[in-house]
């Protein structure tokens, strides 16, 4: 489904069987590579579908080239996840080609350079010092050159381009936490979110990574809190920016984060206890809009907002969780409570629009 940032009717583009993931714009905003079961194909806004390639091992993750000649896939036809190119034109494969990045390494996310000359690409590389997540850079002609340019001695992920080429935005814990960091294509590393501890998300989820803005000046990316992720903007220029801004429409949880083209505004979705996940139209300087509706018609009243408590464990460690009270719950009004001890040690359960929870609370309940 595609609709108009600026509203308007919802046009519907492909009709499989399968379901449909991995959506990629075109570079001329004309077309949308997609999956769905075990194949690669390209839906057209004015009409026709037509098949890349498929195989039975599975694809993931397609990636215009920057001149919309070529797409990148992730495929596992070899056993690993290797990236492959593929004509954006022409009939469709019969088997997929030779792959770019090395058997052996799965790759987890990649992108590709303004050029189309070169991708950098995210593995676990150094198993045997601590399995250690590097960013490669490698090129698209065939040549088998490489050069690691992070994670040599710490966990570097989600590494994005910036426009120019000069560069990339990415996330690396070397200093014990991560942190948002510009890597120059030599190595030369520099933070730009200097905060303190655990507040900077780092996640290898490809739609949970920092990513630059078009014109290069600002980073977008995503900081857990108590319950949650919130947006985060900073300028990329070193000590222009020493606090950024907050750009998220309500408390909750935020993710797949991306720019408009002119860097007016940010597009990523959100969702809390009170808000079902939509898409939402993030301007830099004016108010938030939501995209798409997927509340149902009628829906109660949404339950109160969670309250953060912390338990401290037998060997001291504090332990913080969200507790969702129902109406009339109080210090002397006691209600009987559910408790979810979910798995660990670094999951979360982060504020969400859970139909569960809502149950148990409106049946008098609280749960923690």
């Amino acid at each position: 489904m595609i609709r108009r940032l600026s509203g308007g009717p919802i046009q519907q583009l492909t009709g499989t069987v399968e379901p449909v993931t991995d959506l990629a714009w075109s570079p001329d905003g004309r077309s949308i590579a997609y999956l769905t079961g075990t194949s690669l194909r390209i839906a057209r806004l004015r009409g026709g579908d037509t098949l890349v390639v498929e195989h039975a091992a599975g694809l993931s993750q397609p990636r215009w080239s920057p001149d919309g000649e070529r797409i990148a896939v992730i495929s596992r036809a070899r056993g690993w996840g290797q990236i492959v190119l593929l004509p954006a034109a022409g009939t469709a494969l019969t088997q997929l080609p030779a792959a770019i990045t090395p058997s052996g390494v799965d790759v987890i996310t990649y992108d590709w350079h303004p050029s189309g000359d070169e991708v950098v690409w995210e593995a676990v590389r150094n198993e045997e010092n601590g399995n250690l997540v590097q960013l490669t850079i490698s090129r698209t002609s065939g040549d088998k050159s490489e050069r690691v340019v992070a994670g040599a001695d710490c966990w570097a992920t989600g590494g994005r381009w910036m426009p120019n080429g000069d560069g990339l935005i990415a996330a690396d814990d070397r200093g014990g936490f991560f942190h948002v960091v510009h890597i120059s294509t030599t190595g030369v590393r520099r933070e730009i979110d200097p905060v303190d501890a655990d507040d900077v998300l780092a996640s290898n989820a490809p739609d949970e990574i920092p990513v630059p803005s078009p014109d290069g000046s600002l980073v977008a990316f995503l900081r857990y809190e108590p319950g949650g992720c919130s947006i985060q903007v900073r300028q990329i220029a070193d000590g222009v920016d020493p606090i950024g801004r907050r750009l998220d429409a309500f408390p909750g949880n935020w993710s797949a984060l991306s720019w408009l083209p002119d860097s007016s505004a940010l597009v990523a979705t959100g969702q809390s206890e009170a808000e079902p996940e939509d898409i939402w139209l993030l301007p830099l300087r004016s108010a938030a809009r939501r995209i798409t509706d997927s509340a149902p018609l009628v829906l109660p009243a949404p339950p109160s907002a969670p309250i953060v408590v912390s338990i401290t464990a037998r060997d001291g460690l504090p332990l913080k969780g969200l507790l969702f009270l129902p109406r009339g719950a109080s210090a002397s009004a006691r209600v009987p409570t559910m408790v979810n001890g979910h798995g660990g040690p670094t999951w979360q359960f982060l504020r969400s629009w859970d139909p569960l929870v809502r149950s148990i609370v409106e049946a008098g309940y609280a749960y923690l």
